[in-house]
């Protein structure tokens, strides 16, 4: 849960998961939807994990190609746009 008091995020945005969540509490998200958000935020640290790229990696190609690869998997969140809020942080 969200609420915990500490969040995990694997890969090169660990260290990102609680200070990404507490910003989405500011701004007001329930608690399912900052879950759902952090999930995407895990999702994408594994990606770029997995292809030895980092934080200062996410140029739009990269984004793209998470997003074409989100896309295969996922039925939800697979646009450039689902990642505006993530990425702001």
């Amino acid at each position: 849960m969200v609420d915990s008091p500490r969040v995990l995020v694997p890969g090169p945005l660990a260290g990102l998961g609680e200070g990404f969540v507490a910003e989405l509490e500011g701004f007001g998200y329930a608690p399912q939807t900052r879950e759902v958000q952090l999930g995407l935020m895990r999702h994408l640290s594994r990606w770029l994990g997995e292809r030895g790229l980092s934080a200062r990696d996410l140029t739009g190609e990269v984004i793209d190609d998470f997003v074409a690869a989100r896309r295969e998997r996922c039925t939800s969140l697979y646009s450039p746009r689902a990642l505006v809020g993530l990425l702001g942080y």
